[in-house]
């Protein structure tokens, strides 16, 4: 089976208000394919997360680039025979424009190895968005750096929940984390809901998208001040709008939880 090569879009790691991530222009040739239009390949062991990253910025086009892993060693050796040339900055690796991968399906299992090269790229603040075996020695992953990215579960626990002297770390999110936590929110509200019901007035009862928006951290500013005491967060009457549950029949007042009644605007 082959593949040809081309690109897609991509963005920074995190983002807050001032710093949205953006999307490619459209019309861009290169984003119009799923595969990337550069690729690198990796002839020793796998580099480190920073390292991968340096990788990605610096050969990526249109966000995305294609990275061949590989531990067949004749391949080392046929390199100035192909399509790729080698470089030795930042880490030694090939490089091509003209490569076009040939494999078999895309790898829909994940086994210790595919799990650690999974956890390199999210070190590095990247994702594969499509895995494919090239061959019993070879793996292709084509990598896009997501609008923002959270770091594994594992390296989370090992650093940022251990305990210390200083208080800097525990359960108290960082600046950054509170960033990317904002990045979220944004391609939540910003962009999966379309401006035109973002903006709808008045919010309509089955507007679920609107609703939770405002129940969602009114119904948590409820729970923390009961739970802890002190009075609800500004603007207090939102309490009022957005304490209402889901009903299991909202037009039966029989079956409906009780609350204070909708708001009319």
């Amino acid at each position: 089976m082959h593949y040809s090569s081309s690109s897609s879009d991509g963005s920074s790691r995190s983002g807050s208000p001032d710093t949205r991530a953006t999307t490619p222009p459209a019309s861009s040739e290169c984003c119009n394919s799923h595969f990337p239009a550069s690729y690198i390949r990796i002839l020793a062991s796998l580099p480190s997360s920073s390292t991968l990253e340096a990788l990605f910025e610096k050969h990526a086009s249109c966000g995305r680039l294609g990275l061949v892993i590989d531990d067949d060693a004749q391949f080392a050796n046929d390199v100035g025979q192909k399509e790729w040339t080698k470089v030795a900055d930042p880490v030694e690796h090939c490089v091509s424009k003209s490569y076009t991968p040939i494999g078999s399906q895309p790898i829909l299992t994940t086994d210790s190895i595919q799990a650690g090269h999974l956890r390199l790229f999210s070190l590095a603040s990247l994702r594969s968005v499509l895995s494919i075996a090239l061959s019993a020695h070879s793996t292709l992953h084509v990598l896009e750096k997501p609008a923002f990215s959270y770091l594994p579960l594992t390296y989370i626990t090992a650093h940022s929940f251990a305990p210390s002297t200083d208080g800097k770390s525990g359960n108290i999110p960082s600046i950054d984390e509170w960033k990317t936590l904002w990045a979220n929110w944004d391609l939540i509200t910003l962009k999966m809901i379309p401006p035109s019901m973002l903006h709808q007035k008045p919010i309509d009862l089955r507007h679920k998208c609107l609703f939770y928006i405002g129940h969602i951290p009114t119904f948590l500013d409820m729970l923390i001040s009961k739970s802890i005491g002190g009075e609800a967060t500004e603007p207090k009457w939102f309490w009022k709008i957005f304490e209402r549950g889901i009903d299991p029949h909202v037009d039966d007042p029989n079956h409906c939880h009780v609350h204070l009644p909708p708001p009319s605007s």
